[in-house]
């Protein structure tokens, strides 16, 4: 994957305001962990919010994405690789120890320095951060929602996403980011607000295993 970085700087620049980490990954990582942890083999083709993806191919991108992104905060994403979902479970392992390479990754503040860029795609790596961060807790509902378990965000992880999804759905809808935004009922908790503006129906089945 190419992938260019301008965090390093010449010798002769003056010093920046020193960077801050602006939040943990942890919890995402946590709940995520917990999500996909639920996810057996008899899953792997159950269908999930995300139209037209199963859930295999939902966790071979989830799943990927703490590679990826840890890759972004050390500034080099020439071996990153594809998550393999194999129906033993055999990923959950790597994925446990992907998560918590993610987790330290962001918590070295000259991670969230300069900007990287990926393909046609120029960020700021803190937003990178953000967007890696909101992987983990919307697709970690998407995987409960398709095998039929609860997922429930803390407030620590909705004040990270929210600032992001409200900025992203303001505009065009991005085409490959999320669906058209959907209309919630008034009563609906700030959880299913930001799952309707990303595309998502709150209430998708099936409903939760007894």
């Amino acid at each position: 994957m190419s992938a260019t970085s301008d965090r390093e700087s010449s010798a002769t620049d003056p010093p920046g305001p020193p960077t801050t980490v602006e939040f943990d990954f942890e919890p995402a990582a946590q709940r995520f962990r917990g999500a996909a942890s639920a996810v057996t083999g008899d899953d792997l083709d159950r269908p999930t919010p995300c139209a037209g993806w199963t859930v295999r191919e939902l966790l071979a991108h989830a799943a990927s994405g703490p590679r990826f992104f840890a890759a972004i905060a050390h500034g080099d994403l020439s071996g990153v690789t594809a998550a393999d979902i194999d129906t033993d479970g055999a990923w959950n392992g790597a994925l446990a120890d992907d998560l918590a390479r993610l987790v330290e990754a962001w918590r070295d503040p000259t991670a969230w320095e300069g900007e990287t860029t990926v393909g046609e795609l120029t960020f700021a790596n803190a937003q990178w951060a953000r967007i890696g961060y909101d992987e983990l807790v919307i697709h970690g509902w998407d995987l409960a929602a398709a095998v039929g378990q609860p997922y429930e965000p803390g407030t620590e992880e909705l004040d990270v996403i929210e600032p992001f999804i409200v900025e992203a759905t303001a505009g065009p809808a991005v085409e490959g980011l999320w669906g058209p935004s959907l209309d919630v009922e008034p009563a609906s908790s700030r959880f299913e607000r930001l799952l309707a503006l990303s595309g998502r129906d709150p209430h998708w089945p099936p409903r939760l295993r007894a």
